[in-house]
């Protein structure tokens, strides 16, 4: 049999292109290969399992790359409709990201899964081999187990590289190359940062605190933001580090990264000023160090400063060295990818006839919130739609 389209990798990018291509398609033979036993299990656990799908300031700039992808991210405006159509019912929260109204990833999981003809999945099947046949423009596909498949179109949305435990390993990256197809340097993103401080992170392990963290390289500014940051025994952690990641995986993704470091203002509603005066107030450091923080933070600001400005400027502009981005086994997505150079705006390939890619196997990722997921869905969509 030869398919008229064949999708690797079921996941949300993948199930979407399958929806918009059926509904434009119906009678067409379309095929979703899933090495997981079953569809959409990284959804499952996305947004901590609340499946944040989307984000009312969705645009292009938020994305690393995004400039390449303009055309594309527009707004949110077709994932709502979408979602409507489908039933979801959705809330917004007050930044602007939105659940399902369930907040449960599982049931998006569940109600997507049971739009899909059962005889359009093959789970528990891995690709390691794509061969293009130019004189009859056809695909052949060839399974770990050495089963053949065959199709007029392919998209290849299996993901990257992160979370291999939920099959998103690289394999396919093999045949891609083999295609001659290039691909920019990629890294973890949305993950924890490993710090060189560790005797400052195994007294803070486990601790959490509200502080505005900032990402230097070379003492340029880069990005700040704040919210809950988590300390871990040799890394800093929380939603406003994974996003500070994005930013430095861009870098070095791009090869721009040069004696990177992080300050974490810990008390961001006071300045210098205000604190000089509260200490005033009190002629014992410790005893004031201690009304303010957690024993062990206030333990390691009297122990290491010398006098009370150089305790201020901690306080203010607490200095980590960057020893390298987390693991890919714990990074929500990756940053970098198919170049953008190998494909056109519908995503297919300028090489190949029939090729497409979609969702994070791109070289285009963004900070939380919703804004990857929102790619995923779009690009999904978009080859949907490109396909004849």
């Amino acid at each position: 049999m030869i398919y008229d389209f064949i999708i690797i990798g079921g996941g949300i990018s993948g199930v979407f292109s399958y929806l918009t291509y059926k509904k434009r398609k119906p009678n067409s033979k379309c095929l979703i290969i899933e090495r997981n036993n079953s569809l959409l299990k990284k959804l499952s656990i996305s947004g901590n399992g609340k499946c944040n799908f989307t984000n009312d300031y969705l645009n292009y700039k938020k994305y690393n790359n995004g400039e390449n992808f303009k055309n594309l991210i527009i707004n949110n405006k077709k994932i709502l409709s979408l979602f409507d159509d489908l039933g979801i019912v959705y809330y917004k929260d007050e930044e602007g990201r939105f659940y399902p109204y369930s907040n449960s990833a599982k049931s998006v999981q569940t109600l997507l899964t049971s739009l899909i003809n059962e005889d359009d999945v093959l789970l528990k099947t891995t690709i390691i081999s794509i061969e293009y046949d130019k004189s009859s423009k056809i695909w052949t596909l060839l399974s770990i187990d050495n089963k053949e498949f065959k199709s007029k179109n392919i998209l290849i949305s299996t993901g990257s590289i992160n979370y291999p435990s939920l099959g998103s390993d690289g394999i396919i990256f093999k045949s891609i190359k083999s295609l001659g197809i290039n691909f920019t340097d990629i890294f973890p993103s949305n993950i924890y940062i490993n710090c060189k401080e560790t005797d400052v992170l195994k007294e803070l392990s486990g601790l959490r605190f509200k502080a505005c963290i900032s990402l230097y390289n070379s003492n340029d500014h880069i990005y700040s933001e704040s919210g809950e940051i988590l300390f871990k025994d040799k890394a800093i952690s929380g939603i406003v580090t994974f996003n500070v990641s994005s930013k430095l995986a861009y870098l070095y993704k791009n090869h721009l990264i040069s004696k990177p470091y992080l300050t974490i203002d810990f008390m961001e509603d006071y300045s210098k000023d205000d604190l000089l005066k509260l200490f005033k107030k009190e002629n014992d450091l410790n005893k004031t160090l201690l009304g303010l923080f957690h024993p062990n933070l206030a333990n390691i600001l009297y122990q290491r400063c010398n006098n009370l400005n150089d305790i201020i400027n901690d306080i203010k502009s607490f200095k980590f060295e960057i020893d390298s981005l987390g693991d890919f086994e714990h990074a929500q997505v990756t940053c970098g990818g198919i170049d953008s150079k190998e494909i056109n705006e519908e995503l297919e390939s300028n090489k190949f006839s029939g090729l497409y890619f979609s969702g994070d196997i791109l070289d285009c990722d963004a900070p939380c919130g919703g804004y990857n997921i929102s790619f995923a869905i779009l690009s999904g969509i978009k080859v949907g739609e490109s396909i004849e």
